[in-house]
Order: structure tokens, then C-alpha cells, then sequence
């Protein structure tokens, strides 16, 4: 495993440098010039207001940009950059990349974070109990509703939500928007400020996790069914030992490889947040950063979040392999590397 592991770390370096290449060409191609929308150019090459901006200024900015250089040594410029840590300054406002990334970044790993824990935690009882009931009542029902939500769009769902649930004419059980509510206080305890973004964030995160659970749920039904089919699990029960105990010890922990390999997407997903959800609900996380940075063609900004995915990919899938030889002694690495 440690040679294994070593292989895949100093491969880490050559697959970034690929990613980055391939993601900086693409974010360069794209029609558009962050300098013309930053002073108003129109699409006929002319000034939009009375701005009193000149193809001086223009080309000062290009300048201050890099834009005026060719593709290949704007990148070699952004890379040299990145070895240093330094993902550059905004295009939109000047500010440093990294200082308007941690200002999001916490909204959208406790969003995260808290989908993954709602989505497993109901998806993965959901999918063993379909497995053990395998063709009753209650797995055909569940199928059906899981799946009707699957079907359902984000953003009808969120639209409906605030139109119902967040509409003194209807049910205002939740705000329409935003992490924190206007009268906020830092002189509030902490249990009163918790308890206001749990408010505000709880009907985004149902919206956020409601077409995870039949995925989830249907990924795990399938690999459990598969394993109580397994000669073990027939001996299991033939020794007298409890269904409980059977299906919790014995057949979950073999059931589990399908749900580590979704698990290796969970980490870029905290960098790239939900631009559907965060958007209509007002929220200042990731995805709106995302989002408003690529409508003004914000290279330095698009630039980082790709990285920091691509990052956030590498270590997932490798963490992913980990755990499989954890979960199954069976795998192991030690030949891929022989």
C-alpha cells in the first residue's frame, strides 16, 4: 500500500499540470473579453454609457491582465504564480482571489457537509431496507417516491419552496433567503446565532438533498442485494445468528465499495458548492462565486476554483482507494505497483 500510495502522490504533479493546461486553454478560448465588459464595451465595439473610457484605457487593461500576451504565456505567467500560492486578483473588483474564496468557502463546506450527512444518512437505510424487503409494498413505494423526487428539477423545487413555505400568504415557516437574518447580532449567544442559521439554511439544504437520496439509496439497495445472494450470508443465517446482526456486520461493511466511489466526488463539492440553490436562496457561497465569475469572464477566479476542484478530485479518488482496502481486505494494491 505505501508504494501504492507513493505512485499516486508523484502522479498527482503531471495530472494537476494537464487539468490546469486543458482548463486555462478552454477558460482563455471562451468568446469574450473580461477587459471590454469591465469598461462597458459593447457588442458593436462602442462605449455603453458615458463612461468617458477610451481603447487606452482598454488596452491598459489588457496590459495590467496579461490578456495582451499569448495564450501560452499567460499560463506560464498564472504558473508561476501558483507555485507560489497565489491565484492573483480579481478582475471584478481588484481584491485578492484567495481572501474573497475564504469568505465563501465556509458557507459552502458547512452546506456540504451537512448534505452529505443528510443524503447518507437517509439514503443508506433507505437502500438496506429496500434490499432486505426486496419486492414488497414498502420497496415498491419507496422506489417510486424516491425516484418522483429524483425527476423533480432544483429549481422548480426551490422555487415552489419559497413560494410556499416562505410566503406570509400561504406558510412562513422559513426566510426566503440569505444565511442570517437582518437583526442579527454578534452580541446574540451562540446558541441563538446557531439556531438562526439553522433558520435560514434548512429549507436550502432539503432542496439541496432531496435528489441525492435515490441515487444513494438505489446504489447501495443494488450492492446489498448483491451480497445477501453470497454463500456467507447463507451460512450466516444458517448458524442461528440474528438478521440484525447479519445485515449491520456481515453484509453492510461488503455492500459499501459503490458508496466510497460516490464518496470521491464529495470533496470537489465543497469548493463548487450548488450555483442552482445558492443563487435562488441569496446564499454567498461557492457556487454564486462561480457563477458571477464566469458571466465577467473573471479568469483568475475561474482559474482558482478549477485548481482547487482538481485538487480536491485527486485527493478524493485517492481516498476512495484507501478506504476500499479498508472496508474490503480483500483489495489490495500491492501487484499495481510490482
Amino acid at each position: 500500500m505505501g508504494k501504492y500510495l507513493l505512485q499516486r502522490l508523484l502522479l498527482f504533479v503531471p495530472t494537476l499540470f494537464l487539468i490546469t493546461l486543458l482548463s486555462f486553454g478552454i477558460s482563455r478560448l471562451a468568446p469574450g473579453d473580461p477587459a471590454a465588459l469591465k469598461v462597458g464595451v459593447t457588442a458593436e465595439g462602442g462605449i455603453a454609457g458615458r463612461t468617458g473610457l477610451n481603447e487606452r484605457t482598454l488596452e491598459l487593461l489588457r496590459r495590467q491582465w496579461h490578456l495582451d500576451k499569448p495564450i501560452w504565456q499567460q499560463y506560464l505567467l498564472w504558473l508561476r504564480d501558483l507555485v507560489r500560492l497565489d491565484f492573483g486578483r480579481s478582475f471584478q473588483d481588484n481584491r485578492p482571489v484567495l481572501e474573497k474564496i475564504a469568505e465563501r468557502l465556509p458557507i459552502t463546506l458547512a452546506m456540504n457537509i451537512a448534505a452529505v450527512l443528510i443524503a447518507y444518512g437517509i439514503a443508506i437505510p433507505l437502500g438496506i431496507y429496500s434490499a432486505t424487503h426486496s419486492g414488497s409494498f414498502g420497496d415498491r413505494l419507496t422506489t417510486f417516491l424516491l425516484f418522483a423526487l429524483y425527476s423533480l428539477p432544483t429549481f422548480w423545487v426551490g422555487m415552489l419552496a419559497i413560494t410556499f413555505l416562505c410566503n406570509p400568504e400561504y406558510i412562513a415557516l422559513f426566510p426566503t433567503g440569505g444565511v442570517r437574518s437582518v437583526f442579527h447580532s454578534e452580541q446574540w449567544s451562540l446558541w441563538r446565532r446557531i439556531a438562526d442559521y439553522v433558520w435560514h439554511l434548512t429549507l436550502p439544504m432539503l432542496v439541496y438533498t432531496y435528489g441525492s437520496f435515490a441515487f444513494i439509496s438505489r446504489q447501495m439497495r443494488s450492492a446489498m442485494l448483491e451480497v445477501l445472494r453470497q454463500d456467507y450470508i447463507r451460512t450466516a443465517y444458517a448458524k442461528g445468528l440474528p438478521g440484525r446482526v447479519v445485515i449491520w456486520k456481515h453484509a453492510l461493511r461488503n455492500s459499501l465499495i459503490p458508496i466510497l466511489t460516490l464518496l470521491a466526488g464529495v470533496l470537489p463539492a465543497l469548493i463548487g458548492g450548488s450555483v442552482i440553490v445558492e443563487t435562488i436562496f441569496s446564499i454567498p457561497g461557492m457556487g454564486e462565486l462561480s457563477f458571477r465569475a464566469l458571466v465577467a469572464r473573471d479568469y483568475p477566479v475561474i482559474m482558482a476554483v478549477f485548481t482547487l476542484s482538481a485538487v480536491l478530485t485527486l485527493v478524493g479518488i485517492l481516498l476512495a482507494d484507501i478506504l476500499y482496502a479498508i472496508a474490503d481486505p480483500r483489495i489490495s494494491f500491492a501487484r499495481k505497483v510490482q
